[in-house]
């Protein structure tokens, strides 16, 4: 199954940041790649095609052929080396090396996530799949009504979620997209119902917000960007937030919930997403893993580049 990030609504929210789109299609298939600079104080002299979570293929020769055509839209469009991210397949590493690509060691994609099946299960079967604590939360806010919620799909809304971010940035020391990017995805995306806000409230007042897109095609709702107040957590306004979010796809009658990204379970205690991953694996998904990222140079300086990084 495509990921969102090949969608047609992602490429319109990143023509509207003024990125290039490459929209490729042809018999070994299609797919939607980003031309755009490299980054760090070497790699902002390099140019990439981007292919995020893609091709989507289901042979390795198909992989082989369609991954020739992006080279060649790549060396189409003056890039330095292409970064591709391909899915369908597993176990693609040899594939991959006998036709000259490098695995990055840190994908830029999640290289894992945990995805819940809540395909034709009611909103009681989709809270059996919970963790109890989580579940127990949900019925008892649900039987006095401490909280409530309130999606939107207006970027006017997205004050209280940015705020909430920047704090929860501050506190654990993560790095989330600016204040712009949030808003403006939903200014392009929120009219056509693809991308959200949710909030938990308190007598009116927001203590736990979350950003989702919606991939109607491919019945998934993606869980992206989460932020809170510390007052969230004397009412548990994180995991009542997820749990509405996640009953509110099964209403929408989704197939799926894409938790967008987890540590993987051997990960030390220490690792900075830890405390996020125990945290989304409590709601019943099943953990899967991507094939990560992988380059290939196409030009000798990204070559010199890279041996000088």
């Amino acid at each position: 199954m495509r990921h969102f990030l090949q969608s047609a609504d992602w490429a319109d929210f990143h023509k509207s940041l003024g990125s290039k789109i490459i929209k490729h299609q042809s018999k070994n298939g299609d797919f939607i790649a980003f031309i755009e600079k490299s980054h760090g104080k070497l790699g902002k002299h390099l140019t990439r095609l981007y292919i995020p979570y893609g091709p989507f293929v289901d042979s390795e020769k198909q992989l082989s052929d369609i991954l020739s055509e992006a080279e060649e839209m790549a060396t189409q469009n003056n890039a330095d080396y292409i970064r591709v991210e391909p899915i369908g397949i597993a176990d693609i590493a040899t594939i991959m090396k006998s036709l000259g690509y490098v695995k990055r060691h840190k994908p830029s994609q999640p290289g894992q996530t945990s995805i819940l099946d809540i395909s034709g299960k009611s909103e009681e079967e989709v809270v059996a799949m919970m963790s109890p604590s989580i579940r127990n939360r949900w019925r008892a806010n649900k039987n006095t009504g401490r909280l409530t919620f309130e999606v939107s799909y207006e970027s006017s809304r997205s004050a209280p979620l940015i705020d909430m971010l920047q704090k929860t940035a501050e506190r654990l020391g993560l790095v989330f997209h600016d204040g712009d990017y949030t808003r403006k995805m939903v200014e392009v995306l929120g009219e056509r119902k693809a991308c959200g806000i949710a909030y938990a409230l308190k007598d009116g007042k927001e203590l736990a917000g979350t950003q989702f897109v919606v991939d109607r095609p491919a019945k998934t709702l993606y869980y992206l960007h989460a932020g809170s107040y510390v007052e969230a957590r004397d009412f548990d306004a994180a995991s009542l937030l997820l749990s509405y979010l996640i009953i509110l796809a099964s209403n929408y009658e989704l197939d799926s919930v894409d938790l967008f990204g987890v540590a993987p379970k051997d990960a030390a205690k220490d690792h900075p997403y830890a405390g996020f991953s125990s945290f989304k694996r409590a709601f019943g998904g099943s953990d899967v893993e991507y094939n990560g990222t992988w380059e290939k140079g196409l030009k000798l300086k990204y070559n010199l580049i890279k041996k000088f990084k």
